[in-house]
């Protein structure tokens, strides 16, 4: 490349970034301007050095580099860390980078410091947002900005230099919240209502969706891959659902056994799906039908107070049921929880048949002494 030489290239985010050669070193710094003539302009004060040209970002670790922006780190993000074979959850990823690329994602990496982390924690809460979907976007950025210390640029130096601490966020957590049986039967009504006066609107098939989550514990990405293909029937004389690896959060495969409920609508599901998706719903369209039941049981005589319960809350009833009768092993097997200390850390408690057996090893020694 010629020197003055530059050449413009456009970001998702509509904003023209100039690249050039500045002495032997490659350049790649952001006009600020989504106006293509503005653009040439800025690039050629930039690349003369005529115009206030931020050349290089110094944080406030004293690390100094060329400017990378958020928007660079997050699409490297993509090809590495959340690439789908290494995240499973990519429409969450997507719909929190449409977010944070808004928000900060053409400022420099080495900007990102606690005051200004602060300041987009509360730009994401002014935006409506509950508390834990600010901490799930909030996460994202930290997992960036943790791999930004590890990698290099094109000089052999970090992003970062350090990890600014991340603001903290309390959250009362409507995952963890748990449907009464009143509550689970004025839901099943709900739907029943919407099935007749909207019978073109597959209302049966969304409370059947609703019955296997319950029922099955999975998390709503999974239960909607699950095909016909994806029911087996074993020696042992149960039928489960077999979710692969692929198709879970952890990327562990697991056998899910199905309740007769469940089994008893697999008919008509299968014969409705024609080989697709036993449940072909989006998750923005699930969870719009899972606001207007909610808005429906609050509305019956002798309503239920719903709104705090989540789609999710439908996987934390059914763990919740299966813990109190059982230990937390078989518990974390059948969530497929990476790691059964996330288990414990939600169930343990629950668990009474743990402790009617520690309390006959109690009884024992007490008779033989």
């Amino acid at each position: 490349m010629r020197k003055n030489a530059y050449t413009l290239s456009q970001k998702k985010s509509g904003i023209w970034i100039v690249d050039f050669d500045d002495d032997g070193q490659r350049r790649r710094l952001s006009t600020k301007t989504r106006d293509k003539t503005e653009a040439h302009k800025k690039a050629r004060d930039l690349v003369l050095g005529t115009g206030n040209t931020p050349g290089s970002v110094t944080s406030s670790r004293g690390h100094s580099s060329a400017m990378v922006t958020m928007n660079d780190l997050f699409v490297r993000c993509e090809k590495t860390i959340w690439h789908p074979r290494e995240l499973a959850s990519q429409r969450t990823l997507k719909s929190n980078l449409k977010v944070l690329t808004k928000l900060i994602g053409d400022e420099p990496v080495a900007t990102m410091d606690y005051s200004r982390l602060e300041r987009l924690k509360d730009d994401l809460f002014a935006l409506d947002y509950a508390p834990g979907t600010v901490k799930r976007k909030m996460d994202t950025v930290g997992k960036a900005l943790t791999m930004a210390c590890r990698w290099t640029d094109a000089n052999g130096k970090p992003l970062l230099r350090g990890k600014p601490p991340m603001p903290s966020i309390t959250c009362n957590n409507a995952r963890d919240r748990v449907l009464t049986p009143a509550e689970e039967r004025a839901v099943f009504k709900a739907i029943e209502v919407r099935q007749q006066s909207e019978p073109t609107r597959e209302w049966w098939r969304y409370g059947r969706l609703i019955r296997f989550l319950l029922d099955t514990g999975c998390r709503l990405g999974e239960a909607l891959v699950v095909t016909e293909k994806s029911v087996e029937m074993h020696p042992d004389g149960i039928t489960y659902v077999a979710l692969k690896r692929h198709q879970t959060k952890t990327r562990q495969p697991r056998l899910i056994p199905l309740t007769d409920a469940v089994l008893e609508s697999l008919p008509k599901l299968t014969a409705m799906a024609d080989g697709g998706p036993l449940f072909p719903f989006k998750q923005s369209a699930a969870w719009y039908r899972w606001s207007n039941i909610r808005k429906d049981v609050q509305a019956m005589p002798n309503g239920h107070d719903i709104s705090d319960v989540v789609l999710h809350s439908m996987r934390h009833t059914c763990l919740t049921a299966l813990a109190k009768e059982n230990d937390v092993l078989k518990v974390s097997r059948w969530a497929g929880h990476s790691n059964i200390s996330t288990t414990a850390k939600h169930y343990a408690h629950l668990s009474g048949k743990d402790l009617h057996g520690a309390l006959d090893v109690l009884n024992r020694r007490a008779q033989q002494g």
